[in-house]
């Protein structure tokens, strides 16, 4: 398969400055200030630097990805940094700005004040307005929420050759790995975002957090969003501890009348869950089947503009054979599919389409040694009729590749 070149330009950088945390131990890091009470928690440069340079990666992965609904852009957002999950980790955006044949890399990046404070697990949307935001979560310390920082949100545009983005505001305690939804019949967008439980210690030590798979909300008045606040509003019931991981969970609307499907990633593969008000109250979730093996990764889940429901899932109890399926009858069935990816190491896709119908696809591959991050698009069509070879594919950025 052939891959467009990555380009890279260089501009200048901009700082948000924050106060200074220098607190090793996680106890010490519980006893500090909500990250609200701080002015803002990152440096957003235009650029990589040495620290981010692709070349001094060690490892990238778990994408996001938007289109512009004219497809004059498309963002792609992931994360890299540190030795690993953890630490140091930071939040980088390329943009294609030709249909997704070559990639601008490094056109905006999250990166942390501190050497303890980590930004990872974007997610991008292009919400009811046609604007572009992005989102991600800041903590401090090796954990994956640290029960203080939460998630962050950004507006982004493109204009000469730069990504120019809002100051970033904090929306929620917790985590959120896929896109909000937004409700046309409620005039509101609703956010999957999770508090996951994964260290019962920690909950023990701050008891007014609750963990759970939850449903936001962000009202809407007079069709101006207040971004800084978003509120409880639904809850899909909690698995046992023994099956429960990271939620990552994704809602779909699958009806005017109110109906939602959700899916859950567990330690036993996908789960999925049922709403019929409009996604305020959910059924015990149950094996996802309909489409065959499934595996503990995060999938991609969305209404297309058809109406249709668009599923990209590892259609194996391992992390390969990445598959789109396609549901005309609000996810009772999945009679169509078509294969992006058969080899070992693949996860994580996100998808968006674009208002000409064209759907874009981002996922990774092999995060430690190759460290691929792909770009597809297709049509609706394509997966009806399994047209593999309609598949238009590139390489956003690549552990085997100079972005330079």
């Amino acid at each position: 398969m052939k891959f467009g070149s990555m380009p890279k330009n260089i501009v200048s950088c901009s700082t948000f400055i924050v106060f200074a945390l220098f607190f090793i131990s996680f106890d010490k890091v519980l006893a500090q200030p909500r990250l609200d009470t701080l002015q803002d928690n990152a440096i957003i440069l235009k650029s990589a630097n040495n620290f981010t340079d692709p070349t001094n990666r060690s490892w990238e992965g778990i994408p996001s990805i938007v289109s512009t609904k004219d497809m004059k852009q498309i963002y792609v957002a992931w994360y890299s940094g540190g030795k690993n999950e953890g630490p140091n980790n930071y939040v980088t955006v390329s943009v294609s700005v030709d249909s997704g044949s070559t990639w601008k890399s490094d056109k905006l990046l999250v990166f942390p004040k501190n050497s303890y404070s980590r930004f990872f697990d974007p997610a991008m949307w292009r919400d009811e307005n046609d604007e572009i935001w992005l989102y991600y979560t800041c903590v401090y310390g090796p954990k994956f929420w640290d029960m203080k920082g939460g998630v962050y949100a950004m507006k982004i545009s493109w204009k000469d050759d730069t990504i120019h983005n809002s100051i970033p505001i904090r929306i929620s305690d917790g985590v959120m790995m896929n896109s909000p939804v937004f409700v046309k019949e409620k005039n509101v967008s609703l956010f999957p975002i999770s508090v996951w439980r994964l260290f019962n210690k920690d909950f023990e030590s701050l008891p007014s957090v609750k963990d759970g798979t939850f449903i936001k909300v962000l009202k809407k008045n007079n069709n101006v969003e207040d971004m800084g606040h978003v509120e409880h509003y639904g809850l899909i019931p909690a698995l046992a501890d023994s099956l429960r991981t990271y939620d990552e969970h994704q809602i779909v609307q699958t009806s005017e009348k109110g109906d939602f499907l959700g899916m859950v990633r567990t330690r036993n593969g996908i789960y999925y869950s049922e709403s019929n008000d409009y996604g305020q109250n959910w059924s015990y979730p149950k094996p996802f089947t309909a489409t065959g093996p499934t595996t503990s990764s995060r999938i991609h889940l969305s209404r297309l503009l058809s109406g249709n429901l668009l599923l990209i899932i590892n259609n194996s109890n391992k992390r390969n054979n990445m598959t789109v399926f396609l549901s005309k009858n609000g996810g009772k069935s999945w009679p169509f599919k078509l294969f992006l990816d058969h080899r070992d190491l693949v996860s994580y896709p996100d998808a968006s389409q674009s208002d000409d119908g064209l759907i874009h696809v981002s996922y990774d591959r092999d995060r430690y040694n190759d460290r691929d991050i792909y770009y597809l698009n297709f049509t609706e069509d394509d997966i009806i009729h399994g047209r593999e070879q309609n598949i238009k594919r590139s390489m956003v950025s690549s552990g085997k590749v100079s972005n330079k």
